[in-house]
């Protein structure tokens, strides 16, 4: 039995199985998995950028940021040659495919510029753009598994889309990369929290070092790693006079 037409237009999620077997629908996939990530990004990246480009370089060197700008290039090149591969199918037509694939080239092309502010103006890595490209390097599958079922009919596409998925995934690692040694003296944290990376302090690896240090040997004060600048005493105490000379002027 063939596929009905127009059954990849209707949201879903789920396609009938006369087209595919157990699959989402096309728009599904445009919709939610590349417009609702992209356009978000696009949101959050415009404030982002905006606080980084008041702020000073706080780094010595550009060499991670150009093998991040290398494979952003790369990404932002495989989406657009897919968007004119896609535009001349008629089977990937959908009401909203023209704006998925439109919105993911604008993410990326504005990935280059704040991936390039966020290595050179922040003290860790981009928790943004680590996200980012988390959540699209993950939804990027669904529809690589999409394209390779249409093949061969998409069969270039789906080269095209794999190669966007495994790029995209080369990006994610790259940004996830500690920055640590090339920071600038005069901003460089005492505490490893303050420079980690999300990965990092979402699941605590930070404090690992300590955990084997107290498994092999007994725990002392200084095997304790500081804690942020905000926290310490120096910190604490210019407030606590600050509030205290407010209070007697009261």
């Amino acid at each position: 039995m063939s596929c009905p037409i127009g059954s990849d237009d209707q949201f879903g999620p789920r396609v009938i199985s006369q087209c595919r077997p157990f699959d989402f629908t096309l728009l599904f996939e445009d919709a939610i998995f590349a417009i609702l990530p992209a356009g978000l990004f696009l949101v959050l990246a415009a404030f982002r950028a905006t606080v980084l480009i008041r702020g000073p370089v706080k780094v010595t060197s550009h060499r991670l940021a150009t093998w991040k700008l290398i494979a952003l290039a790369h990404l932002l090149v495989f989406h657009i040659v897919q968007l004119a591969f896609q535009v001349q199918t008629s089977l990937l037509h959908t009401k909203a495919s023209l704006a998925a694939s439109l919105l993911q080239v604008f993410a990326v092309a504005i990935a280059v510029l704040l991936s390039w502010l966020e290595d050179q103006r922040s003290v860790r890595p981009a928790d943004l753009m680590i996200l980012y490209f988390f959540i699209s390097s993950v939804l990027a599958l669904p529809r690589t598994r999409t394209l390779w079922i249409l093949s061969p009919i998409v069969h270039t596409q789906a080269i095209l889309w794999t190669l966007v998925t495994v790029t995209t995934f080369l990006v994610l690692c790259l940004e996830s990369i500690h920055k640590t040694q090339t920071v600038r003296l005069a901003y460089r944290e005492s505490s490893k929290e303050s420079t980690s990376s999300f990965w990092v302090r979402s699941f605590f690896i930070w404090v690992i070092p300590l955990f084997r240090t107290g498994f092999s040997t007994i725990l002392s004060v200084h095997d304790m790693p500081d804690v942020d600048r905000s926290l310490q005493g120096d910190s604490a105490k210019e407030r606590l006079q600050i509030a205290w000379a407010k209070s007697e002027a009261n």
